[in-house]
């Protein structure tokens, strides 16, 4: 499964030269000291033609995602814990882990439209909780 980058991977300053260049595409352009990029050279002139379709445009967008997790138990009332009915403790978590050839950005932004799928970083919550029951 492949994917064709848009947007601000190819137009690398913007239409008006004013736009940031991004970390992945300056890593994997063309330079002197990099013959076998993945991406052409970044340019000023000749943007049309480092912007046409082909194959440097096209990556593999195969991931895999632990997107949620909750892990818990339950320790119904004892004679140790007299005052409880029971006690929940659990640990829950979202975004743990992204596994993904591609680190340009998130693999499941959508890559076209107006934001060209330009997305904040995934946002990784851990939460540790305990429900008292009396």
């Amino acid at each position: 499964m492949s994917r064709l980058l848009n947007g601000y991977f190819r137009d690398q300053f913007g239409s008006t030269n004013t736009s940031a260049l991004t970390q992945w595409v300056a890593d994997n352009s063309w330079t002197e000291d990099n013959p076998d990029a993945l991406l052409p050279r970044i340019s000023f002139t000749n943007r049309v033609h480092n912007n046409r379709d082909s194959q440097a445009w096209l990556v593999d967008s195969r991931y895999l995602r632990l997107k949620n997790v909750e892990i818990g138990y339950t320790f119904n009332k004892s004679q140790h814990l007299p005052f409880f009915n029971y006690i929940r403790v659990y640990l829950s978590g979202q975004n743990l882990l992204t596994f993904s050839q591609f680190d340009g950005n998130d693999p499941e932004a959508p890559g076209t439209g107006l934001d060209y799928g330009v997305r904040y970083p995934m946002t990784r919550v851990v939460n540790i909780g305990a429900q008292f029951n009396f």
